[in-house]
């Protein structure tokens, strides 16, 4: 395959806010090729439930790093 038969498409997600458009169509169109090739309609939702999950999963990593236990006991 050449180089020109590739589509490069960032997919950035936050938390509270939406998937840029962008992103959202070619995540749609994905599901769709899944459906088309399982034969389950509903691969689109469960692929957007992984993503969710996937990003939930991230965010509860970000909080558990955050948490430092002090290496020394203060001296009281």
């Amino acid at each position: 395959m050449s180089p020109q038969s590739f589509l490069f498409v960032p997919i950035a997600l936050e938390a509270l806010k939406a998937i840029a458009p962008y992103s959202l169509d070619f995540l749609t169109e994905v599901g769709r090729r899944l459906s088309a090739a399982t034969g389950d309609v509903c691969e689109t939702a469960f692929l957007f439930q992984r993503i969710s999950v996937a990003l939930q999963r991230f965010n509860v990593v970000l909080m558990h790093e955050s948490f430092v236990a002090p290496d020394v006991e203060p001296d009281f």
